[in-house]
């Protein structure tokens, strides 16, 4: 759980310490009060990316500071061991931006990156709202979440026999079986033409039926059909009745 924000020196935030209770809490306030502000900051220490124009105006640096309580999860715990810091009772982050671009990062006081602070944050916070980072929208998540809710029922065997049929699919659309799909296209568009070309001359024919056997022409029917540049028949029809094409 985020259990306090420090904020110094972003926007127009001179120094600011934001306290946040257990369940839901609300920040209100009306246009222009800095309600934005703090979610930039928030983003700021979370490791999002931030340019000089963050500090506020006629100081060096700006810096944020959150706290977590309560917030071990068997992810967080391995990810922290997989980066080398022990976890403690609680989790101090910090980010530290100077105005010739530099940014320094800690976490339980320790220095770290900015690609390793970003990787504990996105285990820990969610911000939702527009083109924000969201975990169920990234696709490295999407196979835990699935696991997670598929439990013994996507056991490791299914997993490996999925993905053999996948690699066989994928195969079997390589080579030689490709010149197999255009043949079969080939032989397709073949027939589709056959079938057309039929359709235009029976056209033609009762069309100068109609006409008292009259050839058809520039007052007839259908005068038949033309192969265009894609293989296919295109239809020259003239309307029976007026004469015009």
């Amino acid at each position: 759980m985020l259990s306090s924000v420090s904020v110094t020196n972003i926007a127009l935030i001179d120094r600011l310490e934001l306290s946040l209770g257990a369940g839901l809490n609300i920040l209100s306030g009306e246009t222009g009060a800095g309600k934005s502000i703090i979610i930039d900051a928030l983003n700021f220490v979370l490791g999002e990316r931030a340019d000089k124009s963050l500090i506020r105006h006629g100081t060096d640096f700006a810096a944020v500071e959150a706290v977590f309580s309560d917030y071990e999860t068997p992810a967080v715990t391995a990810y922290m061991q997989d980066v080398g810091i022990e976890p403690e009772e609680v989790l101090v982050i910090r980010r530290k931006m100077s105005a010739d671009g530099k940014n320094e990062c800690r976490i339980n006081g320790r220095v770290s990156t900015l690609s390793t602070l970003k990787g504990l944050t996105e285990l820990l916070v969610d911000i939702h709202g527009q083109h924000e980072h969201q975990s169920l929208v990234k696709p490295a998540n999407h196979e835990a979440m699935l696991d997670g809710v598929g439990g013994d029922k996507i056991a490791e065997a299914d997993k490996t026999e999925i993905q053999s049929k996948i690699d066989a699919l994928k195969e079997a659309l390589k080579g030689d079986n490709m010149d197999d799909i255009k043949a079969k296209k080939d032989a397709l568009t073949e027939k589709f033409n056959k079938v057309a070309e039929e359709m235009y001359k029976a056209a033609a024919a009762q069309a100068g039926a109609q006409q008292g056997g009259a050839q058809a022409g520039p007052q007839g029917g259908a005068q038949g059909g033309t192969k265009g540049d894609d293989g296919y028949y295109e239809a020259d029809y003239t309307d029976v009745e007026d004469g015009n094409k």
